[in-house]
């Protein structure tokens, strides 16, 4: 595997820029040191309210990122920031949060730590120091986990989301509708899969897509969005199976499978470094069961007609073929 880049060039998620006039009274709550300025990462249509933001100092380099979200998020923000407090102490490489401010239109400002970093590729990423590091997050983790209700709060989510599953919410939402055949597929995976997937529980990301990942520029890598860990008691290979999918399988076409099962044999070797994968679903099921849960939180949070709602189940239907077309590379996981 090639080692990390160490360009130490801001991460390539977002392009950004500046704040428009009409939104500098937003956020004139957000304190700054003198000479910064505050950019907007351009992720959506210009008329929709900002989501990210950053701090930048009078030469352009950045101070801080910002998540914008709902005031009725607080508390799980407050809970996020002292579980990546916590896991800093335990030399987990994870941003800290700054601060929590109200902003004039009610929502409130997520502030935390810049880290310079790229995020992970196929090009960049020495998979078996991943695995290790994946491997030493979950265990770090793991001996935090009672004290966040990490058990707790998934058995509540999961509860939720199986009793809605197994309603005909689904079957109604979606009905005459072409994606109506998905959903309920996707649906029968997330409740054929979950006894699997809680069976060898325990505390894992729970997202660790490429976004939620940098690698810094001491070749260290660094977890983003914690949201999702303080309910991801389940079988913790999922971080790998999600890896495998966003970094190693849209390369596979390009590379061969031989350099995809020679990657996820370098995730696993590097795991086992320092945790034992346990036993539960092949990698695929695992996707397919969170492709499952997915439907469910997107049939929930979002109405039928929504864009995003569509073009959110447009995706996950493509990502099940996708995982369809690599299942011998995904079972390596568990050979």
């Amino acid at each position: 595997m090639r080692a990390p880049a160490r360009s130490g060039i801001t991460p390539t998620r977002f392009q950004w820029r500046p704040l428009r006039a009409a939104e500098r009274a937003n956020y004139a709550q957000i304190g700054r040191p003198a000479g910064a300025v505050l950019e907007v990462a351009e992720t959506s249509a210009s008329d929709e309210t900002p989501a990210y933001l950053r701090q930048v100092d009078e030469n352009g380099a950045p101070l801080a990122f910002i998540k914008i979200a709902s005031a009725d998020c607080r508390a799980s923000f407050i809970r996020d920031g002292e579980l990546a407090q916590r896991l800093s102490e335990r030399s987990v490489r994870v941003p800290q949060q700054i601060n929590l401010t109200p902003l004039e239109d009610g929502t409130i400002a997520v502030i935390q730590s810049w880290i310079n970093g790229d995020h992970p590729s196929a090009d960049n990423t020495d998979f078996e120091q991943l695995g290790a590091s994946v491997a030493k997050f979950q265990n770090e983790l793991d001996s935090l986990s009672s004290d966040f209700s990490v058990a707790a709060k998934t058995e509540d989510r999961l509860n939720t989301l199986l009793a809605f599953a197994q309603s005909d919410a689904i079957q109604k939402r979606w009905a005459g509708d072409p994606l109506q055949v998905f959903a309920e597929k996707a649906t029968a995976w997330f409740l054929e899969f979950t006894p699997q997937m809680i069976a060898a529980d325990g505390p894992c990301h729970g997202d660790l897509n490429p976004g939620n990942l940098l690698i810094d520029e001491q070749g260290q890598f660094v977890f983003l969005d914690l949201e999702d860990a303080l309910h991801s008691d389940q079988w913790r290979g999922f971080d790998l199976a999600k890896i495998i999918e966003r970094i190693v399988l849209p390369e596979a076409a390009q590379r061969g499978q031989i350099w995809a099962m020679t990657a996820t044999d370098a995730l696993k070797t590097g795991y086992q470094r320092n945790a034992q994968l346990p036993s539960g679903p092949d990698g695929a099921s695992a996707l397919r069961w969170h492709i499952g849960m997915a439907v469910q939180l997107i049939a929930q949070n979002l109405a039928r007609e929504d864009p995003v709602a569509k073009m959110e189940m447009k995706k996950f239907e493509c990502i099940a073929s996708f995982i369809t077309n690599h299942e011998e590379v995904l079972e390596r996981l568990t050979d």
